[in-house]
Formats: C-alpha cells, structure tokens, sequence
C-alpha cells in the first residue's frame, strides 16, 4: 500500500496546479548581460537508477585498465561486438580521453579517462571548470571493509535499494523522510532571498524530496506550459485583461473560502494547494513577461533530450532572476534509464553522451549570462554498480563518482579517491565487489552549504552524522 502523508499529498495537489511554462524566448539580444552580484545557486542533477560510474570515469594506466577489462570479459566483449568488431569500441584504451588531473601525482600512479562521447566534460575539467568526486555515497560514519561485513559500526538503512538510496542521498534518511538537504538549505538562506520563498527552490522534474523545506516548497516548472486550474487558465473567454484579472481574483477568494469553510480536510488541503498556485502561477507569469533572452550559437544549444530541456528551462530561469528577486536559488534536474542490469554497452554511451552534451551547454549559457561563479551544479545518483559484471550489466552497488561544475568550483582536481581494481583492497565489498564510499554525502553537502553561505552551526544541525568524519569540507569549494 502506497504510505499516503500530509505533506506528500500537498505535493502532489501542488504538482497538478502549480507547475509553471518555460521560459522561452532565446534570441540574440544582450538582454543577458546583468550583474550577478550576491547571487548564489545550486543546481543538483539527479540520475536515477544508479550511474555505472567505473565505466564513465575510466581507469587509464594500463595496469589498472585491463585489471579492469578482466573484471568485465562480457561487457568489454559486447563493445567490441557492437562496434565494428572492436575497432572503434569506446572502451578501448586508445579511444578514451585521458584526464590530466592537477593532483593526478597523489594517486600512486593511477590514471583515469573519459569516454569520447564525453568530450565536453573532458575539456571543462581540463579548462579547470570542473571536477570529479571520487567514490562518494552515504555514511554514517568512516568504515572498513572489516567493519562492513561484520556490521560492527552503523550502516545507512537499507543499502542498495533503489526508492531507499534516492531518499538517503537527497535527504539523508531513508523513503518516508519528509525534508531534503535542498530544501534544508533553502531554508536556512530564504531569508536571504529578498522576496517570497516560492522561487527559492525550483524542480524541473517533479516535487523532489530534495528540495522538501520546512518553510520553502519546490516550485516546479513543467515542459509543456502552465499546468493551471483549467477554468483559470482559459479565462480568455471571459473578456479583456481587466476582466480576466477580476476572474483570476474570484477564483482565489473561491478557494480561500473553500480552505476555511470546509470541514473536510481533503477539500481544505486541496483547496490551499490550488489558492496558492493561483497566486504562485501569477506571479511566476508576471516576472517571465519581463525574461531576458539567452544567447544563440552552437555553443549555447542544449540537446533535444529530457536532460537538456530541464537544463535549458534552468537556465533561463537563473536569467530571470532579477524579476524573481531571488538572490539564493536551488534547482533539481533527473533523468533515469541508468539501471544497467543489462544492455550496458548498448544503453550507457547514450545516456552518457546526453549528460556532457546538456552539462555543457548549460556552463557555457552561465558563462555568457555571467554568473559562471555563483552556481555550482553537479550530478548525483542513489548508488554506482557493482564492478563485477552479470554478463552484458552490472548490478546495484554502493559509492561511485560524481562531477560538479562551475567557476568557483576549484577544478582540474579529484577529489575522494579511485580505488585501484584489486578486489581484494579494504575499498570493495568482499562479495560482488562493491566500492565502499571514501567520501559522505554529508561531507559533500556541508562542502557546497558552506560556500552557498550556512554558517558552521546550522550546517552541523542539519548533517548530524558530520561529526564523524575528521573533515568536514572535501575542498572542491573555497569555505
């Protein structure tokens, strides 16, 4: 039975009449061109299914590199199958992209690459734009090997399950958290904002829980226009802007009565829902009347993809926000088909593809808006795979690499670490071979909450268990 609560069905109400069109006018004008000023955002990009993250941040020298290609006979197989009888695999060693990381010297000689079809990630990290997080994934504490298999520390609940490691990245907590460490920080810097909460947090991809506040909601934007009441939305029919107006106005008192009056609690959390996105929707609407246009050139067009429509609508929302007033913003892009249980040689370069081409697009968009510096976005998935193959896939596994882009972001640099293909190592599982993280998603989130701007007191409040770890900032930000 679906688990039904008060803040979810509010979700879901909000969801249907509160979702927002696109932004979309992209022309040439250098309407784009504003200050950024204090202006901060984090824009999380969520791959659900578990990323195969071994097989997207590679291992290049050439001992680790067919330790690895031993570990995975059937998927290297299927590569070379697939394309032209191996001549033009992507995974050969010789078609990789080969990463010339600024601390490369600290990993004991261990190389890494990127596919080709990841090429414009490549070059941003190279530009010092971006950086990887090795082996990153939920914690409660620091733990061994030993430790794991004899379960003589606290694990995260729940490990390897799909609904439950989405919940425990986004919120720290396992599914039935009620609020997310998006949200979380929204609302500790909605203050901040200048303006009402509403635009504080911003979902392209549905009501995340990442972004679930206390006080802050995530205002969701949808691909295909405004989702209002339908008898607001066609109000057209009812006379001329004045008229149309007083509708609108009806319709609220309509709701705010209903909310009040009743005495079914259904109808009165619908009715909020739907009063509040009145007043949400028109004020969404009455700021994009006033949208700055984005830049044009290849270098600025976002893929037709899902991945790339988000991004784009991000994009020009960030651009509005002068009209939105909003000075702190946190935005949640998701795709999935990364559950490679099979297919992998088929599926992956796909999706891997799909993720550098939107990236990019999107980081040269801030460039030329001129807030290069003040977002950081980075990529994150509930689990990565096991490094042991089951055939032509991999299955559900525990830490895996990340990526987190922008101009602030101290680039050219891994951070974590990449264990060496040696099953053996402390770094793996003793069964399936996965990695154990060498990184929190705790010490991940209070690295981006300090730079966002949360003083260390609410950032120790909000991560409770960042009082195991000996660092508290992983240093791919200036604190």
């Amino acid at each position: 039975m679906t688990n039904i609560n008060r803040r979810n069905f509010l979700g879901s109400a909000a969801s249907i009449v509160g979702t927002t069109s696109l932004l979309s006018a992209i022309g040439t004008s250098n309407a784009w061109a504003q200050s950024a000023g204090d202006y901060k955002a984090i824009v999380c990009i969520f791959l659900a299914g578990g990323l195969d993250t071994v097989d997207t941040v590679l291992p290049y020298d050439e001992a680790n590199y067919n330790a690895f290609r031993n570990l995975r006979p059937g998927i290297f197989g299927d590569y070379e199958n697939r394309y032209r009888n191996g001549a033009g695999s992507p995974r050969l060693r010789e078609n990789l992209l080969p990463l010339q990381l600024r601390n490369g010297s600290s990993f004991g000689g261990r190389e890494y690459a990127l596919p080709q079809v990841m090429a414009p990630l490549h070059e941003l990290i190279h530009q010092g734009k971006g950086a990887i997080l090795g082996n990153i994934g939920p914690l409660i504490q620091p733990t061994t090997r030993n430790q794991f298999e004899n379960r003589s520390v606290p694990l995260p609940q729940r490990l390897f399950s799909h609904n439950d490691q989405q919940s425990t990245w986004q919120s720290l907590s396992v599914e039935g958290s009620q609020l997310g460490w998006g949200g979380r920080i929204a609302d500790a810097m909605s203050s901040a904002n200048g303006a009402d909460p509403i635009f504080t947090s911003v979902s392209t991809a549905g009501n995340p829980l990442f972004l679930a506040g206390q006080s802050t909601r995530p205002f969701m934007i949808g691909p295909a226009g405004v989702a209002q009441l339908a008898a607001v939305s066609r109000s057209e029919a009812f006379g001329n802007t004045a008229e149309r107006r007083q509708f609108r106005q009806l319709m609220g008192q309509y709701y705010e009565n209903l909310a009040t009056r009743s005495e079914n609690f259904l109808d009165q959390d619908v009715a909020i829902a739907a009063d509040r996105a009145i007043d949400n929707t028109e004020r969404y609407l009455e700021a994009d009347r006033s949208t700055p246009t984005l830049p044009v050139g290849d270098q600025f067009s976002f893929p037709s993809s899902p991945l790339g429509g988000q991004l784009r609508t991000i994009a020009e929302t960030i651009a509005n926000r002068n009209a939105f007033g909003a000075q702190r913003q946190v935005f949640f892009a998701q795709i999935g088909g990364f559950d490679s249980h099979s297919n992998t040689a088929l599926d992956l370069p796909r999706l891997q593809g799909d993720i550098a081409n939107s990236i990019s697009a999107f980081i040269n968009v801030l460039e030329a808006l001129g807030v290069m510096d003040n977002v950081v976005t980075f990529t994150a998935s509930e689990f990565g795979r096991t490094i042991i193959e089951n055939g032509d896939g991999t299955d559900h596994g525990w830490g895996g690499h990340q990526f987190v882009f922008g101009g602030a972001v101290n680039g050219g640099n891994l951070y974590g670490d990449i264990p060496a293909f040696d099953l053996g190592l402390d770094s793996y599982t003793a069964r399936s071979g996965r990695m154990i993280p060498a990184v929190s998603v705790d010490q991940f989130a209070a690295t981006l909450s300090r730079w966002y701007g949360l003083p260390d007191a609410q950032i120790n409040a909000m991560l409770p268990n960042l009082a195991n770890f000996s660092q508290s900032d992983v240093g791919f930000l200036p604190a």
